[in-house]
């Protein structure tokens, strides 16, 4: 199957692309400068995204039901997606240095990302990452203690999860239209660091706590994850309160 379709919501195909508008038959697509009276294209908008887990860990999930939730409200964001670099070997002969590039290889997928999240008082993130983490490895051990304790197999599709992670158009609730720009599916997810370091100490220093999650995981793209992540957009949205919808009459927490 083709990575890339019409449709598919990669390279000239997105939500508010019209392949159309760059033919020379427009005459507001390029004539020197802005157009001021209508935009033949949009620009791309960053700053909006989801993650929706599919999988995660039962064992995890058994102790921590509210993880997911919690991860997909709370996150501040998302690093780790890399360039794609199409490699090249050189070949030359003659009496010159001239020479030619040919394709060699296509440089690996990135296997490495991280999540940010805002802590807060109880420490249920960092507690559910702890619980994960060391279930797999057992810090003071090194042994696995998820198997014995829930009666699970040892096996790394019993403690890996899978999530999709999604960029939106600014409209980013009408998730009835075409609004991804961007979809990546992740399988093989596990957490691999237990936080520790924001409960840091210094004198005269009060700060909220935040901290940065490493993830390793293998990376998906494709028409058909698009259209997956569409389907979840739709099936588990996510509740926006507008300015509009403020009721002075109604109890309010912050």
């Amino acid at each position: 199957m083709s990575l890339v379709k019409p449709g598919s919501g990669h390279v000239f195909s997105g939500p508010s692309w019209d392949g159309s508008l760059a033919k020379g038959s427009n005459p507001d697509f390029w004539h020197g400068s802005t157009t001021g009276h209508s935009t033949p294209a949009d620009p791309l908008v960053n700053g909006y995204a989801f993650i929706r887990w599919v999988k995660i860990p039962s064992w995890v999930r058994e102790e921590y039901e509210q993880f997911a939730d919690l991860f997909e409200k709370n996150f501040k964001s998302f690093s780790g997606l890399e360039n794609f670099t199409l490699e090249n070997g050189e070949m030359g002969s003659g009496f010159s240095s001239n020479a030619a590039d040919f394709a060699t290889t296509i440089g690996a997928k990135p296997k490495q990302f991280s999540i940010a999240h805002n802590e807060f008082s109880g420490s249920p993130m960092r507690a559910a990452y702890a619980h994960w983490v060391s279930g797999i490895r057992d810090p003071e051990t090194n042994v696995s203690t998820y198997p014995k304790k829930y009666g699970i197999e040892y096996s790394d599709s019993n403690h890996t999860g899978e999530f999709v992670y999604i960029v939106t158009r600014p409209d980013a609730d009408n998730v009835d239209a075409n609004i991804i720009e961007f979809a990546a599916y992740f399988t093989h997810a596990k957490p691999t660091v237990i936080p520790n370091d924001y409960y840091n100490y210094s004198t005269g220093t009060h700060e909220l706590g935040e901290f940065e999650q490493p993830f390793s995981a293998r990376m998906h793209i494709s028409s058909t994850v698009d259209e997956y992540a569409a389907s979840l957009l739709r099936s588990r949205p996510t509740n926006f309160k507008h300015a509009g919808d403020f009721d002075p009459s109604a109890p309010h927490l912050l």
